[in-house]
């Protein structure tokens, strides 16, 4: 996310934006699929988060139009 945020300009800036969601949602999937490893309550404080940063980054997305 430094990378585009460094390039200043909206369009590549949204587009690290938009990556950077993808991957926390990847992440969060893979949590999900790691019940075999972590608690419940590991996987849920960690899905948690992950949703925290997803919205934080849509909201960033909005913004960059």
């Amino acid at each position: 996310m430094e990378e585009g945020y460094e390039r200043k300009s909206g369009k590549e800036i949204k587009h690290y934006f938009r990556m950077s969601k993808g991957s926390a949602g990847e992440a969060r999937g893979r949590y999900k699929r790691l019940k075999k490893l972590f608690s419940v309550e590991t996987i849920n404080r960690r899905v948690e988060v992950l949703n925290e940063i997803r919205a934080m980054l849509a909201s960033l997305i909005a913004k960059w139009v």
